[in-house]
């Protein structure tokens, strides 16, 4: 399964495949250009300039991992294209394209398909194994998408994982819809909580489908306020 995590260590390794390539690059130029020529002849000096042949070799391939592993660390969580494998411009980024990258991230964080359940029956908010990035800056676009979930499929089994969630997910939703800049929705989520009592669906369900555009409209504005952490 492919691992969608946000590459913010990847230059660092590029960096340093690309310095040991060129360091041994240059130290083996100068071997073979001073030390061999001046070693004793014969199956010395072969030797010599066959040990220091292969480790030039080995320099061109440090090279070339870090040119490969340059392309995967500019990659863009939101605006990579895997057909033209190149970031598409932050201008042609959508709110469709931000919703299909959260679907497939939140499969790979639960591990199945079918997450919706999974997500609202576990607090992954709290799960230290789980990545959501530096500062975890994915985390409040998780909570967006487990509300515009809920609006999507609309059906009362959903609106049953909100009412009868624990609290601790409901205040953590709320608190990382805080985080992105939302003031009235994270209050009403919790006065619609508060009032639901494992009832009530309809408050809930009115809420959330009444707001699905604009959660996907924020989830967009959230991906293009932040884009610089998603590479």
């Amino acid at each position: 399964m492919e691992k969608l995590k946000l590459k913010l260590n990847k230059k660092q390794l590029v960096l340093a495949l690309f310095i040991a390539g060129a360091v041994l690059i240059l130290f083996d130029i100068i071997m073979l250009a001073v030390v061999v020529p001046q070693g004793r002849p014969g199956f010395f000096k072969i030797m010599l300039a066959l040990i220091f042949g292969l480790m030039t070799l080995l320099g061109v391939w440090l090279l070339l991992a870090a040119y490969v592993h340059s392309h995967d660390a500019d990659s863009h969580f939101f605006r990579y294209d895997e057909e033209t494998r190149r970031n598409i411009p932050t201008k042609e980024l959508t709110g469709e394209r931000v919703i299909r990258r959260m679907s497939l991230y939140l499969r790979n964080m639960v591990g199945k398909d079918d997450y919706l359940p999974e997500v609202w029956e576990r607090n992954y908010f709290r799960e230290t194994d789980k990545e959501f990035g530096e500062n975890r800056v994915l985390a409040p676009l998780v909570a967006y998408k487990m509300l515009y979930d809920l609006a999507s499929v609309d059906q009362d089994d959903c609106w049953k994982l909100f009412v009868q969630a624990d609290a601790s997910l409901i205040y953590d939703i709320s608190d990382e819809l805080r985080r992105a800049g939302e003031q009235r929705m994270p209050q009403a989520l919790e006065e619609i909580y508060s009032d639901a009592e494992g009832k009530y669906i309809e408050n809930i369900k009115d809420f959330l489908v009444g707001n699905k555009r604009y959660m996907k409209r924020r989830m967009l504005e959230y991906a293009l306020k932040n884009d610089g952490a998603f590479y």
